[in-house]
Parts: C-alpha cells; structure tokens; sequence
C-alpha cells in the first residue's frame, strides 16, 4: 500500500510527504524481511543453512543492483530527447511515478505467484 502511494503524489508535494512514505515503507521492509528470511533459513535441514543464506544474499543483491538499473532505464526514457550535452533534463514526477507503477504491478505479480503456487507437504514423497 505504501508503494502505491508513491504514485499519487502531486508535483507540490513537500518534503514530508515524501519522508512518511519512505519511513513506512523502510518500516515494513524491516518488519519483513527477518521474519522472512528466518523463516525460509528454519525450513532446511541444518547441512543446507550456509547454501541458503549465501543464495538469499546473492538475490538480495542481485534485486537491488537490477532494480535500481530498470528504475534508471524507466526514468531515463522518460526525459526528453535532447541532442548530447546540449541541456541538461532532470527527470520528472511522472517518470518516477512509472517506476512506482511498475513495481507495484511486479509486487502483484508476485503475490499471485506465490498463492497459485502448489503448496509442499511435509515427508517425503507425500502429495
């Protein structure tokens, strides 16, 4: 919910409209994601721990480097087109609020994903 405020912002949004957002959300993520990896880390036998928390920082890392990445394309595209080094364009609300819908059309995406996905039984060989 608090991704998707961030496209509603209007161009004379202040300083603190921006701020309670982002703490919200770096709220959340922080409430999240120990829980999270706890959980994924609890569910594996004890000689797969190491291979499971390199592999969590591994696609960590990896989303946020790819991520920050697709944000600057989708941000990019979103500039005029200006001969090279003739002005100088900064980006625009709008082009940011893309990024926003994106992610959060990608966050839905993968909440679909995860409550279509066949749930795994304890034992094994059991379906």
């Amino acid at each position: 919910m608090t991704v998707f405020s961030f496209t509603l912002l209007k161009p004379s949004a202040s300083d603190f409209d921006i701020l309670w957002r982002q703490v919200v959300l770096g709220l959340g993520i922080s409430l999240f994601n120990p829980a999270n990896n706890s959980a994924i880390i609890g569910s594996l036998p004890r000689e797969k721990v190491g291979l499971a928390s390199s592999f969590l920082a591994l696609s960590r890392n990896l989303g946020l480097v790819i991520g920050v990445a697709f944000a600057e394309m989708v941000i990019t595209l979103g500039l005029p087109i200006s001969p090279l080094g003739r002005t100088k364009a900064s980006p625009s609300l709008a082009s940011i609020q893309d990024v926003w819908k994106l992610v959060v059309i990608i966050g839905l995406a993968a909440i679909l994903v995860s409550w279509t996905r066949e749930k795994k039984l304890d034992g094994p060989g059991v379906k």
